[in-house]
């Protein structure tokens, strides 16, 4: 008997990007192997004792294609890219004369599994997602981004 790949089983989640920043999560399937997943989250963090502080927010939004794992259903492996813009902001800050906030548009690498669990509308991805940022302040590329990501199954 010949093994049939499973698409996708759910068309539209909601939840949360448990990674660096932790962010709000949509994603939506435009096809059966096809998804844009659009987030924004938050990270700042405060050292007082060193008179140091940063904050950014980041949102993007990234196109996929998604492949089913044969041996494993409703397990997908995806890949892809997209773009967001980072907004940050160093505010008091020890080694630097000024206040100094800005924003960086960024390329975004986007790649993963995704295993939606059977009978429950919640649905696991666990992704890496390096950016690439166009500013002339903070600029390169950075690979420490990625996430597991725990949604609700809308639709």
């Amino acid at each position: 008997m010949a093994s049939t790949s499973q698409a996708q089983s759910y068309q539209f989640s909601a939840g949360l990007r448990l990674g660096s920043p932790v962010a709000a999560s949509l994603k939506y399937f435009t096809s059966e192997k096809r998804a844009i997943e659009g987030f924004v989250g938050h990270r700042s963090y405060e050292e007082t004792w060193a008179n140091y502080r940063y904050s950014w927010t980041m949102v993007g939004a990234t196109y996929a294609g998604y492949t089913p794992v044969k041996e494993v259903k409703n397990l997908q492996w995806f890949v892809g890219g997209g773009a967001g813009m980072l907004f940050w902001d160093w505010g008091k800050n020890t080694w630097l004369a000024d206040d100094y906030a800005s924003s960086t548009p960024l390329l975004i690498l986007h790649g993963g599994l995704d295993y939606r669990f059977e009978n429950t509308p919640f649905n696991l991805s666990l992704d890496w997602m390096p950016l690439y940022s166009l500013s002339e302040y903070y600029s390169g590329f950075y690979a420490g981004y990625g996430a597991l990501s725990v949604r609700y199954v809308v639709k």
